[in-house]
């Protein structure tokens, strides 16, 4: 395939994922993840709760709903509810 070719592959492909075009999630947000994951695993839940929400809200708002570490965030969320039962 010509050069031109890939150019307007890969134009069309972004056109149709945006979420393959948006920025890689914030440096900030993944140490906030990772403070609360380590709260986490202390069982420290009270205290990484709102670290989990603030990364995903964060998240959602710079990388949208469906982007795989949007969907991440979501998924620590519901391990958070179900080892506190609150489901």
């Amino acid at each position: 395939m010509p050069r031109t070719g890939w150019a307007v592959v890969l134009l069309i492909f972004l056109a149709m994922c945006p979420a393959a075009a948006q920025a890689q999630p914030s440096p900030s947000a993944q140490a906030i993840e990772n403070q609360a994951v380590s709260l986490f695993n202390a069982g420290r839940y009270a205290e990484a709760e709102p670290l989990f929400l603030r990364v995903l809200a964060s998240r959602e708002r710079t990388l949208g709903p469906e982007h795989p570490d949007t969907l991440v965030a979501v998924r620590n969320m519901g391990g958070l509810y179900i080892i506190q039962q609150r489901y």
